[in-house]
């Protein structure tokens, strides 16, 4: 069952693997840019479960010019989650309709140390539990 027209609308892709695995996103439901960070990812199942941390439009608009090196930018981004004090918004997403089909929020200290995440560790077994949040 699909939760209304909520959707995320990408604005700067940092990462990208048959769809987005880190990025700058607008949510359509929330005020302002959020990072939106790729926890697991079910292939076969076609949904993808992101971590949204608010963040200004400034930060996002440097994250998405960032010069650095690519290790660099990822450790701002994880010290960003490391640093979040509220919970974070998760999110499933279906990949065939770009839909969130359910949402929560968790504390930051149980998505920090997954974030940010290459592709291959997001289609790890360990991580399905992400979908049991719900």
């Amino acid at each position: 069952m699909y939760m209304t027209d909520k959707k995320l609308l990408p604005v700067h892709i940092i990462d990208w693997y048959d769809g987005v695995v880190l990025a700058t996103v607008d949510a359509s439901w929330m005020d302002g840019t959020c990072i939106a960070a790729l926890i697991y990812w079910d292939q076969p199942g076609r949904l993808r479960v992101y971590a949204l941390l608010p963040t200004s439009v400034a930060e996002a608009d440097q994250l998405a010019s960032n010069t650095r090196e690519w290790v660099d930018l990822k450790q701002d981004i994880a010290r960003m989650f490391e640093n979040a004090t509220d919970s974070i918004e998760i999110v499933c997403v279906d990949e065939r309709t770009g839909l969130v089909v359910n949402e929560t929020r968790v504390e930051s200290t149980l998505v920090a140390p997954l974030v940010p995440s290459d592709a291959g560790e997001t289609l790890s077994g360990e991580r399905r539990a992400w979908l049991d949040v719900f």
